[in-house]
């Protein structure tokens, strides 16, 4: 796990504080893997050297993803939504510009996977992540049925990840009806939350283990 791991790109940051003793590494996990960027730290009593930032997959993935959000940061919603179904975007765009809670099909896969679960588990996994302040994306609730669908970063051994837990993974093979980000209508789908910048995504690691959390809570009642 070293060769084929590519840098993250390096971008301008802040000057970090750091004991001499202490390793620079996003997640404390001196053996992470995967090479990062370049930051500037200040080792007391003011001397200042460059450190390399590894972090472990985890925390890899989330500082990706905390990239891609600052990349759609400034976009509308509707448009960084609709973004995945390609030359057809602007017509997904108009369409929600006249009936924002109509559903438009769009494809799974491109820019995010979706994982479907039911409501009397993802309720509540909702209500605890974001009661604990985590950082949270999209996540759609079919009026019909309650599922709830989350929005969470492309893995190339995504299914893998979720083959033991009671959900169904939505990848390129798959289509998410979904309607406007700026509907607040709950019929036949809607949102019951945005993040406030738009294109962050949840955690599947984070995902997963609320999950297991819920279930085990919920065998325990």
């Amino acid at each position: 796990m070293t060769a084929d791991h590519q840098p993250d790109t390096a971008l301008p940051g802040p000057v970090h504080l750091l004991r001499p003793d202490q390793p620079l590494c996003a997640c404390g996990n001196e053996d992470a893997p995967f090479r990062g960027e370049l930051r500037t730290v200040r080792v007391p009593p003011g001397a200042v050297r460059d450190e390399r930032v590894w972090r472990c997959a985890e925390c890899h993935r989330q500082h990706r993803a905390e990239l891609a959000a600052a990349q759609w940061a400034g976009m509308p919603a509707a448009n960084w939504l609709a973004g995945v179904a390609g030359p057809g975007k602007h017509d997904v765009v108009i369409a929600w510009g006249s009936k924002p809670e109509q559903p438009e099909l769009l494809p799974c896969g491109v820019r995010w996977h979706a994982v479907r679960m039911a409501g009397h588990i993802g309720k509540p996994v909702l209500d605890r992540l974001l009661s604990d302040g985590a950082s949270v994306g999209p996540v759609l609730r079919a009026g019909r049925t309650g599922a709830l669908y989350w929005l969470l970063p492309v893995e190339v051994d995504a299914r893998a990840r979720w083959a033991q837990l009671p959900v169904r993974l939505l990848t390129s093979s798959s289509y998410l009806a979904a309607p406007s980000p700026d509907s607040h209508a709950h019929e036949p789908a809607g949102w019951v939350h945005w993040p406030e910048v738009t294109g962050t995504l949840t955690s599947p690691e984070l995902l997963a283990t609320a999950i297991e959390r819920e279930l085990y809570a919920g065998a325990s009642r």
